[in-house]
């Protein structure tokens, strides 16, 4: 899982839109984070104050529909509790003066009644027989009593006056006369369902109220019947439209009273309309109290706010319901009139946040911007740009920066400033180490010469030497021939005389000028191998500049750390120091570069100081000593010349003494033999001793040329740097 979440995260850094975000300036990304911010706050907070709003609006809209509901069912029920109590007052008056009052006073009391209350259309009294006042046999088919003279008074408005007839004939609504029955069973109130009735010519719809009368002991006599017109309850509900929706009043039978939307349904039976009606029917029976959701039977609304209040007589036993149906469109009408208004309220206060985000981050960035311009003219090694001085009174930590930005700005230009002197210095150096080289390199070319010179000759001297051995072999052959070969041999004498001072001459100049060559070399690479150590100056410089770059990344660091410290608001100033981080970096690996070429620098002199010294040494060891036992060995044999050029003479003037001498001389031939072979070896020897010092120079030619190489591709690195 952990492996999943993991590759998820990578994939949504590698993601387009973060490789976009990448690319963005700090202003932009500032920008884009807190709109993002602001969108999804909005998008996770809108989503739940939406919904606690619906549920706020629905629950303030449900509770005032219920307000509405029952406001009205109390004044419905205030009118029908009006009629009863004139009912009870009626009954009581009667009962009170049961002894004294007669039918008339009865018909008396009714039409009072019918005067003071508006809303009762009509008012009739059925009594069982005989139990009005005993006198049934004296009252028949008088006003107010039937053909058997029992007292059913039936009393109803006819414009402005009133008329008398008989209730059963009046209210008779079919055999089995609810209205009559009903109170005698139950001896409680009943109220009758609505119905139109014809009475005095027209249709009027009404209800009426039964009240049981009740003897004393409980006895049932009879009913008393007040018929209440409904227009009135009409006009109530017709001019109530809660939230633009309607009222209505149902039975328990589910007989429609009022209807305030559809008034052509009124006593129509809910159930005919729909079938499901029949659940409400059954909660209005029971009394109960219902607030649903449901569909609306009479208009069709698919959904629809339906809260039904009961409207129930204390001593009654049937049950009416005043209902006030809803569309949930208008419920929620004035939800979305104020959504609406959030949703512009919302939209402009995004926009007057982004525009001020914007604004401010413009404002903060601007200088961030001109560090950043002014670090990448730095990167690109011009230090002649300078920071202008309003920056540095900055007190927040852009000020800091260009603070730190000029410290190393300056600090690096004296610092590539000496560099460039010191490889000035190495150059120079390198130059006059060069010029020596050659001047040595051309020296040796001359000695070498000579040396081939003098070779040439020893290998003649040799040969001259060797033909005198042979000639000693046969010297007692030509013992008579001495005499006339002594001129021949004083005369090849003078001549070697003469090849051996040349060559001693030969020598001794070659030995004063390698005396004077290598003085003069010694000298001057003695003091070029001083000078080179300048080079390590460099080193020394780069470790300073190293020290300088660490207390930069520790700066940035520092930078970093406040800014993380700031949150947000610092996120900023993190890529500001993560860019000097960078740029430190850069700074060391371009130094470690420095160093590495220093390094080349130093190891090519150490290299070159040691050759040199093995030079000198070789020199001062062997060169010099050669030509000292070249000499030594050009005056013996000038000596030996000499010599034979004596016994020469001698033998031209004391032939007699040869024969005798020649043993002695043939020794000193020998000796002389061996000493030219001797002295041709060591010629060769310094011969081959001269090629090798060649090719050491050859070699510090190489190493200087090596050098000079370095000190050029330093000097490139350095000329990147502008000043």
């Amino acid at each position: 899982m952990r492996e999943y979440v993991n590759n998820l995260i990578n994939k949504l850094l590698e993601s387009w839109i973060v490789k976009k975000f990448n690319g963005l300036n700090i202003a932009d990304k500032i920008n884009v984070t807190v709109c993002s911010i602001i969108v999804i706050t909005f998008i996770i907070l809108f989503p739940t104050t939406l919904s606690k709003f619906y549920t706020i609006s629905l629950e303030s809209s449900e509770n005032y529909i219920k307000e509405v509901s029952k406001h009205n069912s109390r004044l419905v029920l205030e009118k029908l509790i009006q009629v009863e109590s004139t009912g009870n007052f009626l009954i009581t008056q009667i009962a009170s003066n049961s002894r004294t009052i007669d039918r008339q006073n009865v018909i008396g009391l009714l039409k009072d009644a019918l005067k003071s209350q508006p809303n009762i259309y009509s008012i009739g009294m059925v009594f069982e027989p005989n139990m009005f006042d005993g006198q049934d046999d004296k009252y028949y088919n008088k006003e107010g009593s039937n053909h058997l003279g029992q007292f059913m008074p039936y009393i109803f408005r006819n414009g402005n006056s009133f008329k008398v007839s008989l209730a059963i004939d009046g209210l008779s609504a079919g055999k089995k006369r609810f209205w009559y029955n009903v109170p005698k069973e139950t001896k409680k109130i009943y109220l009758a369902e609505p119905a139109y009735y014809h009475i005095a010519g027209k249709s009027v719809l009404m209800t009426a109220i039964c009240i049981p009368i009740l003897d004393l002991k409980g006895e049932f006599r009879g009913v008393l019947v007040l018929d209440i017109e409904l227009s009135y309850i009409q006009q109530l509900i017709e001019k109530n439209r809660p939230l633009g929706g309607y009222l209505s009043i149902l039975t328990e039978k589910g007989t429609i009273i009022a209807h305030g939307a559809q008034p052509s349904l009124i006593t129509k039976n809910v159930l005919d309309l729909d079938e499901e009606n029949k659940f409400f029917t059954e909660k209005i029976a029971k009394g109960e109290e219902i607030v649903i959701y449901h569909k609306s039977s009479e208009t069709g609304e698919a959904n629809s706010l339906k809260v039904f209040i009961p409207i129930i007589l204390e001593n009654g036993n049937i049950h009416w319901s005043l209902s006030s149906i809803v569309p949930k469109a208008n419920i929620l009408s004035e939800f979305y009139s104020i959504l609406r208004i959030i949703l512009l309220v919302s939209v402009l206060s995004f926009l007057i946040i982004y525009s001020s985000v914007v604004v401010l981050t413009r404002y903060i960035t601007k200088n961030l911007i001109t560090a950043s311009v002014h670090l990448r003219t730095i990167a690109m090694g011009n230090f002649n740009e300078a920071i202008p001085q309003k920056y540095f009174s900055l007190g927040d930590e852009v000020g800091t920066i260009f603070k730190s930005m000029n410290t190393m700005q300056n600090t690096t230009r004296d610092l590539v400033l000496q560099v460039l002197e010191s490889v000035k210095i190495v150059a120079s150096s390198s130059e006059k180490m060069n010029i020596a080289i050659h001047e040595l390199n051309s020296q040796t070319d001359d000695i070498s010469h000579s040396m081939n010179q003098l070779t040439m000759d020893m290998e003649a001297t040799y040969s001259s030497t060797q033909k005198i051995n042979d000639a000693s072999n046969k010297v007692e052959e030509l013992i008579q021939n001495i005499s006339k070969r002594s001129l021949h041999g004083s005369v090849a004498a003078g001549k070697m005389n003469k090849r051996v001072l040349k060559i001693s001459h030969s020598a001794k100049e070659a030995q004063d000028t390698t005396n004077q060559i290598y003085s003069t070399t010694k000298e001057k690479l003695v003091q070029s191998l001083e000078e080179s150590k300048a080079v390590e100056k460099i080193s020394k410089l780069s470790n300073v500049i190293l020290q300088i770059i660490s207390q930069t990344n520790l700066l940035s660091l520092n930078a970093a750390i406040e800014a993380e410290r700031a949150g947000d608001a610092g996120k900023g100033f993190s890529v500001v120091a993560e860019e000097i981080r960078k740029l430190s970096q850069d700074s060391r690996n371009t130094i470690q570069e420095i160093q590495k070429v220093t390094k080349t620098v130093i190891s090519s002199v150490k290299n070159l100081s040691n050759s040199s010294l093995k030079v000198i040494e070789f020199i001062d060891s062997k060169v010099i000593p050669d030509y000292k036992n070249l000499i030594n060995i050009g005056e013996q044999y000038t000596k030996d010349i000499i010599f034979i050029d004596d016994l020469i003479t001698e033998i031209s003037t004391s032939g007699e003494q040869l024969m005798s001498s020649f043993e002695k001389i043939l020794s000193y031939v020998n000796e002389v033999f061996s000493v030219m072979q001797a002295v041709t070896n060591e010629t060769f020897r310094i011969k081959a001793k001269t090629n090798s010092i060649t090719l050491k120079i050859n070699d510090v030619q190489k190493m200087i040329d090596d050098n000079d190489d370095s000190v050029q591709e330093l000097q490139e690195i350095v000329k990147k740097f502008q000043f």
